[in-house]
């Protein structure tokens, strides 16, 4: 999580929002977008930082979300749930923000 990240996260879902209303979607529906947005990126990065798998790469001496890093070497793991990578944070994100803009805009 980091100040510019978050800054584009709620730019990112104003500017949807501001679609929204470009193309004659009602103020409820724009804001419903917005709140989802922005609840979407929360989520991963709540996701993220707690039970996304993390690895490392030994002779790089770097994390990576790699299961071979750049390198060519094999990674071990060093926190998170090893069958949660980045793709399924993303999709469980995306899910969460998408549900509670519906859920909003009814």
């Amino acid at each position: 999580v980091s100040m510019v990240g978050s800054v584009g996260a709620v730019l990112g879902a104003l500017a949807i929002g501001l679609l929204v209303l470009a193309v004659g979607g009602s103020k409820l529906v724009a804001g419903a977008a917005v709140i989802g947005g922005i609840a979407g990126a929360l989520v991963d990065s709540l996701l993220g930082a707690t039970v996304q798998s993390r690895l490392w790469c030994d002779r790089c001496d770097v994390p990576t979300e790699r299961e071979v890093h750049t390198c060519g070497r094999v990674t071990q793991p060093i926190r998170g749930m090893t069958w949660i990578d980045n793709d399924l944070v993303n999709f469980m994100a995306g899910i969460a923000g998408g549900l509670l803009s519906v859920f909003l805009g009814r």
